[in-house]
């Protein structure tokens, strides 16, 4: 039965058009990688302060303050100049 439940969770996984953000971390549905952290649920899922999130559903605008690109986690965390000396530490 367990099974039955994995592999079901798995193909609507797969054949869902949401999620997006988190598909690229985890492609495999796993009930141990359930996460309680707040702020890392919200980095992983994309929602929360970043600027695309915000726009999407409060109309801000996209743009991250640097002005180079769109402020989504990708660009926050990886990406963005301004953030590569505390990367980089």
């Amino acid at each position: 039965m367990r099974k039955n439940i994995r592999q079901n969770w798995q193909a609507s996984w797969d054949h869902s058009s949401k999620g997006k953000q988190v598909k690229k971390l985890f492609d495999k549905v796993d009930e141990r990688r359930v996460l309680r952290d707040f702020y890392l649920n919200q980095i992983i899922k994309g929602h929360g302060a970043f600027k695309n999130y915000e726009n999407r559903f409060f109309g801000k605008s996209p743009w991250f303050f640097c002005g180079k690109d769109e402020g989504t986690v990708e660009h926050n965390i990886l990406k963005c100049d301004e953030w590569q000396d505390i990367r980089d530490t």
